[in-house]
């Protein structure tokens, strides 16, 4: 069987009603004790199954998995003449690495990728970020161009303040923005990793990830007093599907890269700097040298960090640093106002 020999399993039981070993293996074709194999290869990834080999097996609620086809019917007219190209994988090792190793889109358009599970998610300073299948949104959107726009590092920060806009419109509030690429809501909600690579023809490949935790198990998403939220847990009632928050990111997202194409990251700012929970916080600067603790105070225009340290600010340039809050488990939580 094949990597992705869950997925299919998946697909089967993603109604989240109770379904016999026997009557699964009949659907999918398979001997029953692939089923149990299977079964155990979904747990062993962090998804929670309900039940045994005598009474069934369930999900504990319904699972929406992604669909390419409905989410380009879906889209805008504007932006579904931009996509290149919109595929949707089981298992692989990142998002951003798949569309990487293709071919880069032609001037003006996008290709679009999404996993229901990557086995090696990125973060930035090689951090890991991972979740069990189907339990977050992860997707990547590539770009090429010729040259590259001024104050490139500063485009996590725009697309973050699209991705706020659209979960925004969705009912999914409050969210706030932690310098230099993460989404916040007392915890943290997602994050953003933007890559480059040069290629053949001397033109820059650019891709854009993100990771956005959906509804993750019980026992991560309540790790460390609140160091993890999901979208499951920031709403009353049914959280909006994974397919219908992708068909609100991806136009912000395309909408978003060409504004900062061609103006950088001033449109931004004035929702950037609603949104930022560093301002005005006790923080420290780690990197692998060493930690400076001082105030944060905002954003500058060029989107570096303004640190208060030792009676000065000084800008702060996004790169192999971590950014963390000081004598609290995690962000707060407060009112964002301008």
């Amino acid at each position: 069987m094949g990597r992705d020999s869950w997925l299919s399993l998946l697909t089967a039981m993603s109604d989240g009603v109770s379904h016999s070993a026997a009557k699964l293996a009949l659907t999918l074709a398979i001997p029953i004790a692939e089923v149990d194999l299977q079964i155990e290869t979904l747990r062993s990834l962090g998804l929670k199954v309900l039940g045994n080999p005598n009474k069934g097996f369930r999900l504990p609620y319904p699972v929406d998995l992604f669909d390419a086809a409905k989410l380009m019917q879906s889209l805008p007219k504007w932006c579904h003449e931009r996509i290149a190209s919109c595929e949707v994988a089981g298992q692989v090792d990142s998002s951003n690495s798949r569309l990487l190793e293709q071919a880069p889109p032609e001037d003006g358009k996008v290709r679009v990728f999404l996993a229901e599970y990557q086995s090696a998610g990125r973060g930035r300073r090689g951090r890991n970020w991972l979740s069990p299948p189907a339990s977050g949104i992860c997707f990547s959107l590539a770009v090429a161009f010729d040259e590259p726009p001024e104050n490139l590092a500063a485009l996590p920060l725009a697309l973050g303040v699209a991705t706020r806009r659209a979960l925004t419109k969705l009912g999914v509030e409050p969210v706030g923005i932690k310098w230099p690429n993460d989404l916040m809501a007392g915890g943290k909600l997602a994050g953003i990793l933007v890559e480059l690579r040069n290629t053949t023809d001397k033109r820059l490949h650019l891709v854009a990830g993100l990771g956005l935790n959906y509804r993750l198990p019980e026992t991560r998403a309540g790790a460390t007093a609140g160091e993890w939220r999901d979208i499951a847990g920031m709403v009353n009632g049914a959280p909006p599907s994974r397919n219908s928050l992708v068909q609100q990111i991806l136009p912000e997202w395309v909408a978003a890269l060409d504004i900062f194409m061609l103006q950088g990251l001033a449109p931004f700012l004035q929702e950037l700097r609603v949104a930022d929970v560093c301002r005005e916080q006790q923080v420290e600067l780690v990197s692998d040298a060493s930690i400076t603790h001082g105030v944060c105070r905002g954003i500058a225009d060029d989107g570096c960090l303004l640190l208060q340290s030792n009676g000065k600010i000084q800008k702060i340039i996004a790169g192999d640093i971590s950014l963390r809050p000081v004598g609290a488990e995690r962000w707060p939580q407060r009112d964002l106002i301008a």
